[in-house]
């Protein structure tokens, strides 16, 4: 890795493509990461082509110089349009102010191994290209941070012989400035182009219009296994009830994460359709208006009663979390009490103002919950939540429990979490967020020590 962090870096240019020039042969993976540059576009000889060209065995390159735009590059890309060079560059991760097609179409050309390529800050959409050019590609991301991305199982040397195996991930945060005068934007024909390959596909930021010549009502997702759209977008946006059409046709899926879902109903009747429970369920109800209140309730209803019948020997549903916001709330005592019938859940997180949760509520939630299977509670925002409450967690979950958050609840005491310091015997994280009767008491980070488990207050 070669960058530096202070806010102001000197960067001795000469030094560096000296001392390139001497390994550049040598080297198969490079990260070139300069967060702050202070000398002007004209001055910069750190190129990404010279760089390829210096060092032609690089199979993986981060190449991240944030505050220059790729115009910065056209003096070295450019006049590659032409060229058949090829680089063996299997992993490419572009960090630059900002990037167009302009630029990644001479690039992609003389990269046509790459197997996976994370841009930043993309100002245009560039899906046909990747279709042109890249062949191989399996991980595909645009706009998104790198922790959230799949990394390659492992890199393999490139024969020349290796069929495609098609895309497996896609990543994308939408952040083009007028997507309706953009021809190149058609992410559900990328998807369906990809569609018996791809695994995971993470959508965050959807324009709300209609792509040109719609879509295969034909197409299935059977590898698909990770769904996630967590955005808010307007009601009946296409794209998004598109992806949500997919569902039944997704065999393998076993995690969806929606955010702001005005078809409720018809996200539960897809689910349904599957035949199967999912291990993992992430649903953002961001509610503005009572629209459909009484019959999402009754939809959400539905599909916990249905988890809690179903037994399967391919999956089990572990996972939930429900994050509730907005206007009008549709959680409810009822809710609760059918989540509480699954029990196959490991984790559960609820998070939610609904006024509709009472104390009596979440009191026989925490009772029913499975004393031998849950180990991550998170809970946020719920009102009516007292000490009691806390309390009968801790005594129902004393043998499973590992892990647990609260986030603003408002009526809970420093009590609660000495009670679960000393009855919950697995408990290995506190995590306490913005619940004002609670501070970083010295008892109670005395007492989290001696049972060695970690305590965080904010």
């Amino acid at each position: 890795m070669i960058g530096g962090s202070s806010s102001i870096l000197e960067l001795n240019i000469p030094l560096f493509s000296n001392a390139i020039q001497r390994i550049g042969n040598n080297l198969t993976r490079l990260k070139l990461e300069i967060p702050w540059v202070t000398i002007t576009s004209s001055n910069i000889t750190i190129k990404l082509m010279s760089l390829l060209d210096t060092c032609p065995n690089l199979i993986q390159l981060t190449y991240k110089l944030k505050n220059l735009e790729s115009d910065d590059m056209d003096g070295d890309i450019q006049p590659l349009t032409g060229s058949q060079k090829q680089y063996p560059l299997m992993e490419l991760e572009l960090y630059l102010h900002r990037t167009t097609r302009d630029v990644m179409e001479p690039l992609l050309k003389c990269c046509h191994r790459l197997q996976r390529l994370m841009l930043w800050n993309c100002m245009e959409d560039f899906m046909d290209l990747v279709d042109m050019y890249c062949p191989y590609l399996q991980i595909l991301s645009y706009n998104t941070e790198e922790y959230e991305v799949m990394k390659l199982d492992k890199i393999k040397n490139y024969n020349g012989t290796v069929e495609s195996s098609g895309l497996r991930a896609l990543y994308g945060l939408y952040r083009f400035p007028d997507a309706n005068s953009n021809p190149f934007w058609r992410p559900l024909s990328f998807i369906e182009r990809n569609a018996a390959t791809l695994d995971e596909i993470t959508i965050w930021g959807i324009p709300d219009f209609r792509e040109a010549n719609g879509f295969l009502t034909n197409t299935q997702l059977p590898n698909l296994r990770k769904l996630r759209i967590p955005i808010e977008c307007e009601d009946n946006n296409p794209i998004v009830n598109q992806l949500l059409r997919y569902i039944p046709t997704c065999s393998a899926l076993t995690t969806l994460q929606v955010g702001y879902c005005e078809t409720l109903p018809k996200l539960v009747d897809s689910l349904i359709e599957l035949q199967r429970p999912l291990q993992t369920l992430e649903l953002q109800l961001l509610h503005k208006r009572e629209l459909h209140n009484n019959e999402d309730e009754r939809s959400l209803l539905r599909l916990f009663q249905y988890y809690a019948s179903t037994t399967t020997v391919t999956t089990s549903f572990e996972k939930i979390t429900l994050f509730e916001a907005g206007d009008y709330y549709i959680l409810t005592d009822k809710i609760l009490d059918a989540l509480s019938d699954i029990k196959t859940l490991t984790e559960v997180d609820v998070f939610s103002l609904s006024p509709k949760i009472s104390g009596q509520g979440l009191q026989l939630f925490f009772n029913k919950l499975s004393a031998t299977k849950v180990t991550h509670v998170n809970l946020g925002n719920l009102t009516n939540c007292l000490d009691e409450h806390i309390i009968t967690l801790a005594k129902s979950l004393q043998h499973s429990l590992t892990h647990i958050q609260l986030d603003a609840l408002i009526n809970i005491t420093e009590y609660s979490i000495l009670f679960l310091i000393q009855k919950a015997i697995h408990l290995n994280q506190i995590t306490v967020n913005f619940c004002i009767y609670i501070d970083d008491n010295e008892i109670l980070v005395q007492h989290a020590k001696e049972k060695n488990i970690k305590y965080t207050v904010t």
